[in-house]
């Protein structure tokens, strides 16, 4: 899967009025999960190794030489394949007295989509690039041959010191010397455990700082990266009940402490930051309180390994914990505070269940659980030969719209006989999607489920159409490297890739999306395009988007010629706080200005390490330009109060200078 895009966010400055469609959006834009023509012959930019000069630092691990989920440009802001290449960063790590920290870990990891990041697997989480150095004895650390035009965040950590969150960095087509970090002691909680009667409590204490973006990965795994990096702790009490934790780094932070035999609590959040480093803590852990009960089907089946979740609802603070069902289906789940709890209970083969407004120690639980649904095949060539490897993309089918929507992710199969059996569906209409190397993605007929497995749902792959073309520069003629080539469906508009979506819907006509980029001589070629009226989208981020149309059918060898694509306008400037120093790490907001409505043209970009930013490929038209801080940059999605503004008059192929400065 591609998830590079050519903008990080497609929404900012949204008014406050539409925010509950946009969280209604949300869930839906989730289910979706794009896929690439296995034909893409791009000869852009791959993620090479970086080396480290000596004397400028170690490399710890090497990066995941993968192609990289998530990354917000297709190919970087040059037309020209060699200049899609890398930015270096320099930077130093010092004491408060400015001292150099040698040995301190320097860690760089990529920075996804947000929107990205619910979509991606966790084999692609694995592939997310992470880069890491140690500074030399002159506390100097290096990076090279880091991917152009991409973000990531770092974080520096030393034993000495406690850790800490970097600004964030925007590789560019140059090096760049980042602002001395500056490590220090952090922060410390101490304090004492006791039970309600003030007796001490040898207890399990778990620090953990809170992330600043949702990452949804492993969390055995995340678990184990905190410890690493600084960001969790693990204690036991003193006999005395007493503790001390130090070094800690600045951030939001939750203290869970537990005891046998004891309510655990949770104490969310601690604050660190500030001038006052320490803090204390008196904790008292009270009556151990219970829910225990059976998980059970519909006809009395007893379902063992049954995950449970329990969340108090009242009183606050919101307290959670988890457990397992028995062989016998039994579960109990301990260590509660007294309340009203929700319970959820999750369990292969069968739809979750929800439990609302459980009181505590409720010994007498009894949770259903409803079989799911499957559907079983066979996928076919379109000789009726039978294929052995291929994925298949389940698709829901709602009432009062002619739209597929991808349901969870695709599931890869492996049989001799190309049979399947798609297991785990909840009730409804669907359809299927099948993808193989050598084929176009082909639909199944519809079909519905209850809670049974249907039968016979059998799909022959089409080979689709090829489809070649040229992208070339108007003016000079030359080839243009790296732009996107996308298919489209006939009544695919060029504003569904705008606004608030971004482009992540479906397709108006069910065209599976395909992409691919162009090689160094600006070709581009489908082997296998989807068959049907189809619009070809070519975008590159220095020029505007050009357009065409074809009618591509199975066996057909189309050249769609040249696209000759026109440089769009660029808007350059510099970001400062009120001190005049650059705003690093924040972020730039961009909105075409329109008669009515909100913007349907925003984008963002963030500040490099000098304040800088830069659009490109802007059409003609009134803009609104918005700086904040890193953070506060959230706050630009609500309203215009968190950044300075301005508004510019953009030509195409002319460029304008912006220079602001955030009160924030």
């Amino acid at each position: 899967m591609n998830y590079r895009k050519k903008t990080r966010g497609s929404a900012a400055l949204i008014p406050i009025a539409i925010l509950l469609a946009v969280l209604a959006a949300i869930a839906f834009m989730l289910t979706l999960s794009p896929s690439e023509d296995s034909s893409n012959d791009s000869d852009g930019p791959t993620l090479d190794s970086f080396n480290i000069e000596d004397g400028v630092g170690a490399q710890v691990d090497s990066p995941r030489l993968t192609q990289s989920p998530g990354r917000r440009t297709q190919a970087g802001s040059s037309p020209t394949a060699d200049k899609l290449s890398r930015g270096e960063i320099h930077g130093s790590v010092t004491n408060e007295s400015g001292e150099p920290v040698s040995n301190a870990l320097v860690a760089l990891t990529e920075r996804l989509e947000q929107s990205a990041a619910f979509s991606l697997t966790p084999e692609e989480f694995a592939s997310i690039p992470s880069f890491k150095v140690k500074t030399n004895e002159k506390g100097l650390f290096r990076f090279t041959r880091l991917q152009a035009d991409t973000d990531y965040d770092m974080w520096v950590r030393h034993p000495e010191y406690a850790a800490k969150e970097g600004v964030p960095v925007t590789t560019l087509l140059e090096n760049q010397t980042l602002n001395p970090i500056i490590l220090n002691k952090g922060y410390q909680i101490s304090g004492v455990v006791t039970d309600t009667a003030g007796n001490p409590l040898p207890a399990s204490l778990i620090f953990q700082r809170q992330a600043s973006r949702f990452v949804p990965r492993d969390v055995e795994e995340l678990e184990i990266e905190d410890e690493e990096m600084g960001r969790r702790i693990q204690m036991v009490a003193q006999q005395d009940g007493s503790f001390i934790a130090d070094l800690l780094p600045q951030g939001l932070w939750t203290l869970s402490v537990s005891h046998e035999g004891y309510a655990a609590t949770r104490i969310h959040p601690l604050v660190m930051m500030g001038d006052n480093r320490s803090l204390e803590k008196k904790i008292e852990l009270g009556t151990e309180h219970f829910l225990s009960g059976v998980v059970r089907t519909d006809d009395g089946t007893l379902v063992p390994g049954a995950k449970i979740q329990v969340s108090r609802m009242r009183p606050k603070p919101m307290f959670s914990s988890t457990g397992i069902s028995e062989q016998d289906g039994t579960f109990k789940v301990g260590g509660l505070p007294e309340g009203l709890y929700g319970l959820s209970v999750q369990a292969a083969g069968y739809s979750a269940s929800n439990l609302p407004r459980i009181k505590a120690d409720k010994t007498d639980i009894e949770v259903v659980m409803h079989r799911l649904g499957s559907v079983a095949g066979r996928v076919l060539s379109d000789d009726g030969a039978p294929l052995r490897n291929f994925q298949l993309s389940l698709l829901s089918v709602n009432r009062g719209t002619a739209l597929y929507v991808q349901n969870g992710r695709p599931k890869t199969f492996q049989d001799d006989n190309g049979n399947f059996l798609f297991e785990g569906i909840n009730p409804g209409s669907y359809r299927l999607m099948a993808v193989a190397d050598g084929f176009s993605s082909t639909y199944s007929t519809g079909f519905t489920v209850q809670r049974e497995t249907v039968h016979g749902i059998d799909i022959h792959l089409q080979k689709g159409g090829k489809i070649s073309g040229l992208v070339i520069d108007t003016f000079s003629g030359e080839p243009v490297a790296g732009a996107q080539v996308i298919l489209h469906g006939k009544d695919w508009k060029e504003e569904n890739s705008y606004g608030l979506f971004g482009g992540v819907g479906p397709d108006p006509n069910n065209v599976p999306k395909q992409e691919v980029a162009t090689n160094k001589s600006g070709i581009f070629h489908f082997s296998n395009a989807y068959p049907d009226s189809l619009q070809i989208e070519v975008k590159h981020p220095a020029y505007l988007s050009s357009i065409s149309s074809v009618n591509c059918s199975n066996g057909s060898n189309i050249d769609a010629g040249a696209f000759r694509l026109t440089r769009g306008g660029v808007i350059t400037g510099t970001g400062k706080n009120s001190s005049g120093e650059p705003l690093a790490g924040g972020t730039a907001f961009l909105t075409l200005q329109v008669n009515h409505g909100f913007g349907y043209f925003s984008k963002n970009v963030r500040l490099d390490s000098q304040g800088r930013f830069r659009f490109e490929g802007l059409k003609s038209g009134d803009y609104k330009v918005s700086i904040s801080s890193g953070q506060n940059g959230a706050l630009l999605f609500m309203s215009e109060a968190a950044g300075s503004t301005t508004s510019v008059y953009v030509n195409p192929g002319a460029t304008t200078q912006v220079d602001l400065i955030s009160g924030q």
